[in-house]
């Protein structure tokens, strides 16, 4: 059994606490036209960093991130990872 196949999250998807990802760590790979976001991104909230889980799928040798709807819950003040809500409708990491 395989990893599960997650929608590859993107600049400007929303989070679980309404607010957008904001890609910083690239700009030149994208996926539907919106660059693809990795390990460490924040949101327009100006923290919350994304946590990768997108096992051995890399942007500029960061691990990439996939949405998942069941990701623990963050709180406003972004202590640890804003969970995402949206993804790509057809470009898909895991197997």
């Amino acid at each position: 059994m395989g990893l599960p196949v997650l929608q590859v999250h993107r600049d400007t998807d929303t989070r679980i606490c309404a607010a957008l990802t904001t890609v910083v760590n690239q700009d030149d790979v994208f996926a539907n036209f919106l660059l693809v976001a990795s390990h460490g991104d924040i949101c327009t909230h100006g923290a919350g960093a994304l946590t990768a889980n997108a096992d051995e799928v890399y942007v500029h040798n960061i691990l990439v991130v996939g949405h998942e709807a069941d990701a623990a819950i963050c709180g406003q003040s972004h202590a640890g990872s804003a969970p995402t809500t949206e993804g790509s409708p057809d470009v898909f990491v895991g197997s």
